[in-house]
């Protein structure tokens, strides 16, 4: 019996693993059809995330993200001049984007407290 159940979880995983590999193939062939300049605000828009992402798990003290002055300016830029931003903004939710740049200020939590 726990071979049969092995055997639909190993074939459960198998399709799932398929069906993110279509995703995958979908998104590689949909890039063809998008203008160079959005796939580069794409590309620019992961990048800072990334970093911010490698710097907590350096720091690995940091309970949540730090963003910094540089990048929430990109993120403003980003929402100003790329129509699909709120979509790449994984790390920080459209409305904290948004509030900076109604503020007009980009500096970080800490050096308005301190």
């Amino acid at each position: 019996m726990n071979t049969i159940i092995d055997l639909f979880l190993n074939l459960w995983n198998l399709l799932a693993c398929i069906g993110e590999l279509l995703g995958y193939l979908l998104r590689f062939v949909s890039t063809f059809f998008q203008t160079r300049a959005s796939l580069a605000a794409r590309l620019v828009a992961a990048e800072s995330q990334l970093g911010i992402c490698k710097r907590r798990t350096e720091q690995r003290g940091s309970p949540r993200f730090r963003f910094t002055a540089g990048f929430r300016l990109l993120w403003v830029v980003l929402s100003k001049f790329w129509a699909p931003w709120q979509a790449a903004a994984q790390l920080m939710q459209p409305a904290t984007v948004k509030r900076t740049a109604a503020r007009g200020n980009c500096r970080s939590i800490d050096e308005r407290i301190g």
